[in-house]
Order: C-alpha cells, then sequence, then structure tokens
C-alpha cells in the first residue's frame, strides 16, 4: 500500500524535531507526520536501521519509548494486521500508550489505554488514509482480547468507547443474570468515565500536537 507523504501539509520541522525528540507524551499521529517531515516520506519506505541513523544524523534520534511508537505506527500503516491479529492488537496499545511493546507477554491492558489507542489508530489513518473509524473493521480476536482487558479490570459492561465488544461480552458475563443488576453501582460508573477522562486527556494533547505541526 503506497503511503502519501504529508511534508507539504505540515510546515513547522523545528516543532518536529522537538517532537521527535520529546520524552513526554507524543501521540502516534503527530509522531509519524514529525518523522514524515523530517524525511520528505522516506521514512515510509528505508529500513528502520537507517531510519535512526538519519534521525541520529539530523540531532533528533527519538528515544526508546518514541521509537518503538514511530515503527509501530509506520508498520500499522504498511500492514493493518492489527484490525485480525489480537496479539499484533496488543502490542499496538502497549507502544501507543508510551509502553515498549513486549511482543511475547500477554498483558491485560485497561480498557482506557485500549479505547485510547483503537482512537489514536484511527486519528493516523484519518491523516493518510482518510479513514475515521475503524471499528467495523476489527475482527474477532482483537474484540475477545478488548472484551478480556474490560472484563479483567471488573466492568460488567464495557465502556461506551469500546461499545464494540457488546456482541461477544456474554463470553465474560451472564447477560441476563441478576449480579449484573446488582452490581451496577456508582462505582462503574466512575470507571466508565475514567476511561473517557483518560481518552479525552490525551486526544487534546493529540490535537494540539497537530495544530503547531501546521503553523509557520
Amino acid at each position: 500500500m503506497s503511503i502519501n507523504s504529508l511534508s507539504n501539509k505540515y510546515k513547522n520541522k523545528d516543532y518536529a524535531r522537538s517532537l521527535i525528540c520529546s520524552s513526554n507524551f507524543v501521540a502516534i499521529a503527530p509522531l509519524v507526520i514529525a518523522c514524515d517531515m523530517l524525511t520528505d516520506g522516506a521514512c515510509f519506505v528505508w529500513e528502520y536501521e537507517t531510519l535512526f541513523d538519519e534521525l541520529k544524523d539530523a540531532k533528533c534520534l527519538p528515544t526508546e519509548v518514541a521509537r518503538d511508537k514511530l515503527l509501530a505506527g509506520i508498520s500499522c500503516l504498511n500492514n493493518p494486521a492489527f484490525l485480525w491479529d489480537a496479539g499484533i492488537f496488543k502490542s499496538m496499545c502497549q507502544s501507543l500508550n508510551n509502553n515498549v511493546a513486549a511482543t511475547d507477554i500477554w498483558e491485560e491492558l485497561t480498557p482506557a489505554k485500549v479505547a485510547f489507542a483503537m482512537e489514536d489508530i484511527d486519528s493516523l489513518y484519518d491523516e493518510y488514509q482518510g479513514a475515521q473509524d475503524l471499528n467495523p473493521l476489527y475482527g474477532d480476536a482483537p474484540k475477545i482480547y478488548m472484551g478480556a482487558c474490560c472484563a479483567i479490570n471488573g466492568f460488567i459492561n464495557p465502556p461506551s468507547k469500546l461499545d464494540i465488544v457488546k456482541p461477544i461480552y456474554h463470553r465474560y458475563f451472564d447477560n441476563n443474570s441478576d449480579l449484573k443488576n446488582e452490581v451496577i453501582s456508582l462505582l462503574e460508573k466512575r470507571k466508565h468515565l475514567e476511561v473517557d477522562a483518560y481518552c479525552n486527556s490525551l486526544s487534546n494533547i493529540r490535537k494540539e500536537q497537530l495544530k503547531f505541526l501546521k503553523s509557520i
């Protein structure tokens, strides 16, 4: 799949350099776009050793976490296997939440981290492919992982940002049980609000970063 560079749309290369080198949180779309700008789109075809050598020569080598996230972003644009492979999806979620992906460990992430990763991937695909909502394309394996993350973290109902798992949530709870109605409480509502707050907070950071990348 050909990936068209956005270096003609985003112009602030000084800010791009600061994002690439930042040890703070950088969302996936701004990070990939910053790298795209600094390499004139070559980052999508270079071997990763070449990419990081070039960034090092330009004095903007990313941190270990940012390198992992950058490779995750470029990879997911080149091959959307995260849509059907649960292991790859899990690793994407780890990378996008500032954790170096442990591909051989099945970590049960919080629903907030899973939901944000999905939104962050959507933002990247929106920028490069014009696809704003990938939810209908997810297969059963990633959905089962999403549902397991919700259930293990004590969600009787999946949060609204992960309503994609509702059709398979009966795997974890009996939808007809009285227990479900008894357990739903202020604590459950608070857990749902925490998911929204986490996603909205990081989404606002992403919007600001994209805005500054466009400015001259």
